[in-house]
């Protein structure tokens, strides 16, 4: 469901004039439907999403950190929401630090990473190269 009411969203051109309170509207609507949110916090990943397709225009780029003192209350689905409207996604719990450093290198993805902190945990060479893709 949540694919189909991001293919029913009007698609946008490059070069084309865009309202964008309607576009930021939308992408808000669609991420607070299938996602429980406060209204700064749905205010926040909407402007993160819109800042995605944008980056190459901005000096430095925040990262968007999804945590809860609670299980299973929604980060993953939130993730996925992401997946469907960020710039280039790349939504990915676990990968091998080669394969990360090839894609991020070739791809430019947004990086859509999920139990991030095991990450940092386990493994150390892919420890590494994720830090380090995070702070380059």
């Amino acid at each position: 469901e949540l694919e189909q009411l991001a293919s029913k969203t009007p698609e946008y051109k490059p070069g084309e004039p865009v309202d964008l309170a309607a576009l930021l509207s939308d992408v808000r609507g669609i991420i607070t439907r299938y996602v429980v949110l406060g209204q700064h916090q749905a205010d926040a990943v909407t402007l993160w999403v819109a800042h995605t397709h944008t980056v190459e225009a901005a000096e430095v780029t925040p990262y968007l950190a999804i945590t809860s003192a609670e299980k299973r209350c929604g980060k993953t689905r939130l993730l996925e929401n992401l997946d469907l409207l960020v710039a280039h996604p790349w939504l990915t719990g676990r990968t091998t630090a080669a394969a990360l450093a090839r894609k991020v290198d070739r791809d430019c993805p947004t990086l859509l990473l999920d139990e991030s902190d095991a990450a940092f945990a386990g493994d150390k060479e892919y420890a590494e190269i994720l830090r380090s893709v995070l702070n380059t």
